[in-house]
């Protein structure tokens, strides 16, 4: 039985970035977010803990940065393979 592709939407995609366990990241955090908000004026901290930070950076886009990893997340309209 084969799969029709044509049959699927993508909803959302995430990027992620893995990298061994670095705590001079938070030492930069400022200079990092500064940058972020200089790009995107409507990103907004939704969530920060000490050793994660969440930020919606547009309605459709959401990053995560974290000691070992960071990974951003957009969400689609429906759109169709092909």
């Amino acid at each position: 039985m084969s799969i029709d592709l044509d049959q699927f939407a993508i909803w959302s995609a995430t990027f992620e970035v893995r990298y061994d366990a670095t705590f001079l990241i938070w030492d930069r955090s400022g200079a990092v977010w500064s940058r972020v908000k200089e790009r995107y004026p409507t990103a907004t901290v939704e969530q920060a803990n000490p050793n994660q930070i969440r930020v919606i950076v547009d309605p459709k886009t959401q990053a995560v940065l974290s000691v070992d990893r960071a990974f951003f997340t957009i969400s689609m309209t429906c759109t169709r393979f092909g």
